[in-house]
């Protein structure tokens, strides 16, 4: 029920009983739980059963069972369930608060799978699962002002279905690798619009320097495991690509930092880890260089992730003079946010109320990176700051720093405290 590959002892015993004798365990264990994560491993298993009749007719079964909308909506429920689970085991209940990171991601993907099984069994909708669990909220986390591990693999933010999807079938490998059905496979990382190819945005994204602290499969998408499975698709993760197409957006974003395309390529392919691929003094060269003010007025929703995108690069790098560039921007925008948000006309994907949480997770980020003692303070005075300068973002940042005042450890919201204070003189 875990997403680990099976210890190689496991192969070793299991390949010393009969035929039917392992038939009967997969039997056995499919009546037991058929959560995705549980027919990733059955696939795996059935590499070692010399009954190709048998094999054939399961590997027909789960692989379009896994890939048709039902299933997809399963493996969602799953990202859903588990991210639901690793809030209430380590915010809400005290015996699971002391545990590491590593043993709570084992419990949160454990107990998701044990759910999911149960709510198949029962043929509950996942229609309604989705949206039970999605509007379920744990408390806010104590270290919301540390890193955590929010970039691991196996944390439900890094993952998407199709990622799963396909992890998972590179976990099974030769099952999947005899499927007959190639198209099918080919859909998992392929869109076609006007008949032109292109891969799905999810994979352009480079998780291979992503953290895997429980060694899960998640992380084998990468060029040699791919070409196992998908031969005629593999090319798409090849180093040699995923450095073309970002050194392709630097060199852009080198001639006109205003090239929102070219942000959103590097956005796309690198988020929180663009790190060792690049020369450092390179990028920090670029960096220094952008007039984010500037930027944000062109394009205010690719102008902020531009600016996350920056400082996901400082979480990996200690670079002070560029996070003191980078405070001294917000505080300058802060004081021409009203002037920057009338001159420019907000996207039309992005309203006004997710241009300020996005500028807010802003704060939060360039607090992630101050001195532990430094944190708080400079969290909820800044947003202070906000708040004086444009007293328009209070409808929509109050209930974030009520829900903080009411859930964060003492030394923490007496800050808060002191925001909601301001906040009751603006209003």
């Amino acid at each position: 029920l875990l997403p680990i590959p099976l210890n190689e002892s496991c192969f070793i015993s299991f390949n010393q009983l009969s035929i039917e004798e392992k038939k009967n365990i997969v039997n056995n264990l499919l009546r037991n739980n058929r959560s995705p994560i549980m027919l990733f491993h059955i696939l795996k298993i059935l590499t070692y059963i010399d009954d190709q009749e048998f094999v054939a007719k399961k590997t027909e079964e789960f692989i379009p069972a896994l890939m048709s909308d039902n299933g997809k909506e399963i493996i969602q429920s799953t990202l859903i369930i588990v991210n639901w689970v690793y809030g209430m085991l380590s915010q809400e209940l005290q015996a699971f608060r002391g545990l590491h990171a590593d043993k709570l991601l084992l419990y949160s993907w454990l107990l998701a799978s044990k759910i999911v099984g149960c709510f198949i069994d029962c043929r509950i909708s996942f229609d309604w699962v989705n949206n039970y669990f999605s509007n379920l909220h744990s408390n806010v986390p104590n270290n919301i002002f540390t890193m955590g591990i929010d970039t691991d693999i196996s944390m439900p933010n890094n993952l998407s279905v199709e990622h799963m999807l396909l992890s998972g079938f590179i976990y099974a490998g030769d099952t999947v690798a005899r499927f007959n059905n190639q198209t099918l496979l080919n859909k998992l990382i392929i869109g076609v619009i006007d008949g032109e190819e292109f891969l799905k945005p999810h994979f352009l994204r480079d998780l291979s320097l992503a953290p895997n602290l429980i060694n899960s499969f998640f992380k084998n998408i990468q060029y040699a495991q791919i070409s196992a499975i998908l031969p005629e698709k593999a090319h798409y993760f090849s180093d040699d690509t995923i450095m073309e197409n970002i050194l392709f957006s630097i060199v852009k974003l080198e001639t006109d930092y205003l090239d929102v395309k070219a942000w959103q390529q590097l956005y796309a392919i690198t988020n929180d880890f663009l790190t060792d691929r690049i020369d450092r003094l390179r990028l920090i060269s670029l960096f220094e260089k952008v007039n984010y003010i500037e930027l944000i007025s062109q394009n205010p929703k690719w102008g902020i992730l531009s600016v996350r995108l920056v400082l996901s690069y400082l979480k990996h790098q200690n670079h002070p003079n560029l996070l003191k560039t980078l405070e001294k921007t917000v505080d300058n925008m802060i004081q021409k946010l009203s002037n920057i948000l009338t001159d420019s006309s907000l996207d039309k994907h992005l309203t006004e109320q997710e241009f300020f949480l996005l500028f807010c997770e802003i704060i939060r980020d360039i607090t992630i990176l101050k001195a532990e003692q430094e944190k708080p303070d400079y969290f909820f005075s800044t947003i202070t700051k906000l708040f004086k300068h444009n007293p328009s973002s209070i409808p929509y940042l109050k209930p974030l720093i009520v829900r903080l005042y009411l859930e964060l450890p003492l030394d923490q919201c007496v800050h808060a405290f002191s925001v909601l204070n301001t906040i009751r003189a603006l209003e």
